[in-house]
């Protein structure tokens, strides 16, 4: 059945991979969006969504309230943590409570894979380069879930590291990043339409870390090269290097995080949500064109 959904974030790069799937389901979209130069990635499908680059979440889910009686919604956040400390929890709290006053039914929050785990992780330091990532992300989980109440159902995706960062502009920061669990961003859209069209609790006042499939750097490099039919090595930061920039670099300290601790994904379960998952080499197949661009300088 089409369901109605607002969707914030729909052009940064993991909301655009959603709100394609949203919109291949043949679902209405209203999309909140900053950067309108980017629509056309959403207009590529048979369906369309219908864009408001200027008004806020809060304006267009209060102007929900008198034109759609069931409405759905899904919210990620692109504010950085490092940039703009505290914008990402505002952002959350100015969509739940628009949801909460539009009269909207079910609420599907994107976040992170281990936020709210932070605390147990060895040799937790509040005082870290990535401290303040790590509490921004359990703080706005927690405004998700004292507001379930408010809905009929709620939900919680936690991705771990996306495939797309495989791609520019990524890319340029950190390629390739140190990571063992893949998941295609498109999958993180499957689980969202699933999570909002699900009629039987399934979804309902879960936390969810979804994850494609285990692979190695060796093996990641190996499907990045055959399909850019590209030479990709697989290097390593000796340990004088890593440690001048773990605790000033924050790919570099996301790298040794997941090295030590890692997202942890249990893939069985995964796959008992019943929502199909990609492959490194079906995403690399699909994005070629973009995958080689990483190699131009």
């Amino acid at each position: 059945m089409s369901q109605t959904c607002l969707f914030t974030g729909a052009t940064v790069q993991r909301g655009g991979y959603v709100a394609r799937e949203l919109l291949s389901q043949a679902h209405k979209v209203n999309a909140s969006v900053r950067d309108p130069s980017l629509l056309p990635l959403l207009r590529s499908s048979k369906q369309q969504a219908r864009p408001s680059s200027k008004a806020t979440s809060r304006t267009i889910l209060l102007r929900w309230k008198t034109q759609h009686s069931d409405a759905q919604a899904f919210s990620y956040t692109s504010h950085s943590p490092f940039k703009t400390p505290g914008a990402e929890l505002q952002h959350a709290q100015n969509v739940i409570t628009a949801c909460q006053r539009a009269g909207v039914t079910k609420l599907v929050y994107s976040s992170v894979a281990r936020a709210g785990e932070h605390e147990s992780f060895p040799a937790w330091n509040p005082e870290s380069v990535l401290a303040g990532y790590w509490l921004s992300k359990h703080r706005c989980q927690e405004a998700v879930k004292a507001a379930r109440g408010s809905f009929r159902s709620w939900t919680i995706i936690q991705p771990g590291w996306l495939m797309s960062n495989l791609l520019p502009p990524t890319s340029r920061f950190y390629f390739p990043e140190l990571a063992s669990q893949g998941l295609d961003p498109l999958d993180v859209g499957r689980f969202a339409a699933t999570a909002l069209t699900d009629t039987v609790g399934l979804f309902d006042g879960r936390v969810i870390p979804p994850a494609g499939q285990e692979l190695s750097m060796g093996e990641i490099a190996g499907v990045v090269g055959r399909v850019s039919e590209r030479s990709v090595d697989v290097q390593y930061l000796d340990a004088e290097e890593v440690e001048e920039q773990k605790s000033k670099n924050p790919v570099v300290a996301s790298q040794i995080w997941e090295n030590e601790i890692g997202c942890q994904i249990d893939l069985m379960k995964v796959r008992s949500y019943g929502v199909q998952m990609n492959t490194l080499e079906s995403f690399s197949i699909r994005e070629r064109e973009a995958l080689v661009m990483t190699f131009e300088p």
